[in-house]
């Protein structure tokens, strides 16, 4: 405050004088608020404004979600695709296990006839090839 201000407080009449400029400066301080208040108003966005950054905005949004359901669809494709790859390998190994079973009896079967072959050769005995051998049966008749 200036010294002026101060002396002029002191004198007698200074009440009013404080007071009128009490509220001169109320009055300019309102006037500024004000102004900024319309400064700040007259910044922000209108609805003309706003509308096409709404309109973009959902633009956008539709674009995104039409990409997920892209995608999802994709992925569902490629999960079905490995599921049918996964029964037909299934099918396979067990079409695999089958013939290795099968495999295992047909290597029993030959080994049993390689030993019976193979006993028939340590006693001398002859095994004609398409002639049934049956007990109490007379060869040579046959073979004749």
């Amino acid at each position: 405050m200036r010294l002026a201000d101060k002396m002029a407080l002191d004198s007698p009449g200074a009440s009013r004088t404080a007071e009128s400029t009490a509220g001169s400066v109320h009055t300019d301080s309102l006037s500024q608020i004000l102004v900024e208040l319309a400064t700040i108003a007259s910044n922000m966005l209108t609805k003309a404004d706003k509308t096409p950054m709404v309109k973009e905005m959902r633009s956008t949004i539709r674009e995104e979600i039409q990409e997920v359901w892209r995608d999802n669809t994709t992925l569902e494709q490629r999960v079905t695709d490995l599921e049918a790859d996964c029964i037909q390998a299934s099918q396979h190994s067990q079409a695999a296990d089958n013939a290795t079973s099968w495999q295992g009896t047909v290597i029993l079967d030959l080994r049993r006839q390689v030993e019976d072959l193979d006993n028939c050769g340590c006693r001398n005995n002859i095994r004609v090839r398409g002639l049934t051998e049956q007990v109490g049966e007379d060869l040579v008749a046959i073979l004749t």
